[in-house]
């Protein structure tokens, strides 16, 4: 029971480094590339004003935004919240597949890189915002698989004749115990 306490006492303080000290860190970091990716974009609009159409500087500059604004609140939870939403809401994926499509036939190849250099940075964020659940996850998740491997190990002993087990003897092992 004293070691089931100290490893709770030990996960429960390295969680609290990664919030508080770790993570802020981490996503000021990320906050600033977004900031360098913006000015980045402005600087492309500037340049490559009759190249680049309004319509793809809007969409673009409205996607960095946003994830400076929710670079804070990614996280699993909002993934799959989001996910299940496309699901239902047809026009909402109609919209996002439009968007993509006016970056993705821009003429201009650092809008594309501005783009995947965005979605690359809110990966990130997810898994700095996620990872401090991984070493509560962890034993659980490894738990399943163990659950799962013992279940077919079970189903597979009990498949065959005890007779038609080499170097195990059931019965024997049975009455051992």
């Amino acid at each position: 029971m004293t070691i089931f306490i100290w490893v709770i006492t030990v996960v429960a303080v390295m969680q609290f480094v990664w919030y508080a000290i770790v993570a802020p860190s981490l996503r000021m970091r990320l906050r600033y590339d977004l900031f360098s990716q913006r000015d980045r974009l402005r600087m492309l609009r500037i340049q490559h004003e009759k190249d680049m159409p309004m319509p793809v500087y809007s969409i673009l500059d409205q996607r960095v935004n946003s994830a400076i604004s929710m670079l804070r609140y990614v996280e699993l939870s909002t993934i799959f919240t989001f996910t299940r939403e496309l699901a239902r809401n047809q026009q909402l994926c109609d919209k996002i597949e439009r968007r993509q499509a006016i970056i993705d036939n821009c003429p201009i190849r650092d809008v594309r890189d501005i783009s995947d250099s965005v979605g690359k940075t809110i990966s990130i964020a997810l898994f700095v915002n996620s990872a401090g659940w991984l070493p509560w996850l962890a034993p659980i998740i490894g738990g399943m698989i163990c659950w799962k491997t013992i279940l077919n190990s079970v189903k597979q002993l009990l498949s065959v004749r005890p007779s038609e087990v080499v170097g195990i003897d059931l019965a024997r092992e049975a009455l051992a115990s």
